[in-house]
């Protein structure tokens, strides 16, 4: 993934986590364009699947626009809609895994 800068996301009482186990303490996963079909968003939409079967909640993956949008509106909207990965993209995430045998 992209570098994250942290100031912004620390300014809204978010923690920037990273390495292999990062998805297990993250709140949201946050994907710039060129990230999108990138090992770790294959990792994540799997575990996010995982979760979703076992009745918990998925972290959500959202587009790194929602968060340059939440600094200029002081606020984070809701990440949903266009900030959100659309079902298409999962689907093919889910597919790419499938083939790398998860």
């Amino acid at each position: 993934m992209g570098e994250i800068a942290r100031e912004p996301v620390e300014a809204h009482g978010g923690r920037v986590v990273t390495g292999d186990d990062a998805l297990g303490e993250a709140t949201h996963l946050i994907f710039s364009s060129a990230d999108k079909k990138s090992d770790r968003m294959i990792d994540a939409a799997v575990e996010n699947d995982r979760r979703e079967k076992a009745g918990l909640a998925p972290v959500p993956l959202v587009s790194s626009n929602w968060l340059l949008d939440g600094m200029y509106l002081e606020q984070l909207p809701p990440p949903i809609g266009p900030y959100a990965a659309s079902a298409k993209l999962l689907q093919t995430l889910l597919k790419k895994a499938a083939k790398r045998g998860q």
